[in-house]
């Protein structure tokens, strides 16, 4: 999976970005990957191959950046999360 998106793994409940994408761990043995890149979900399948599972939920989702002081306010409105208490990379 590096090999396609220059990221290495995160750790258990963390998150790695680059250019390509973001990489969520959703625990062991399960990633999330977000990307805009165009034919990812292709050039993975045929990373992974045989040896492990990909389905493309690009159709499912959107990416919606947040940035700035506000962001975690906003963000509680809607998400029973305590923001303050996430490692940077934490997931």
């Amino acid at each position: 999976m590096s090999d396609v998106t220059e990221l290495p793994m995160p750790d258990n409940g963390m998150f790695v970005d680059n250019a390509h994408g973001m990489l969520v761990s959703l625990g062991v043995g399960r990633l999330m990957l977000l990307s805009d890149t165009d034919g990812i979900a292709d050039q993975l399948k045929k990373a992974i191959g045989r040896s492990g599972t990909l389905t493309d939920l690009s159709h499912g989702f959107s990416i919606v950046r947040l940035a700035g002081a506000q962001a975690a306010n906003l963000l509680a409105h809607g998400i029973a999360l305590d923001f303050d208490a996430l490692p940077p990379g934490g997931a």
